[in-house]
């Protein structure tokens, strides 16, 4: 049962693989949320197309919670794709203009 332990934990150290277990798990999470929500509605709102509007809205902070996970696990990679499309734009105006 100890190298299988010390497999994991040597796995979990490697800094991509940490931040995408993060990642699913905060996912995993999100979707339970939104599942439960989504099914309480039937309890809280009696009217079929309020429901449909309501549930509507809690899958859509869904994606929207699962966007801010995103960018919170992984924003140390974003500093570099600024800067990329930064030059992109730079490059393109001077080709435009």
């Amino acid at each position: 049962m100890e190298p299988i332990t010390n497999a994991v934990q040597q796995w979990l150290a490697d800094p991509v693989i940490g931040k995408l277990v993060t990642f699913l798990l905060g996912l995993l999470l999100i979707v339970a949320v939104v599942r439960l929500l989504s099914r309480s509605l039937k309890r809280w709102i009696g009217d079929a197309e309020a429901r449909y509007r309501g549930r509507k809205l809690v899958t859509f902070g869904g994606y929207v919670a699962a966007l801010i996970l995103l960018l919170t696990v992984y924003s140390g990679r974003l500093g570099g794709l600024t800067v990329t499309l930064e030059v992109a734009s730079f490059t393109l105006d001077r080709v435009c203009a």
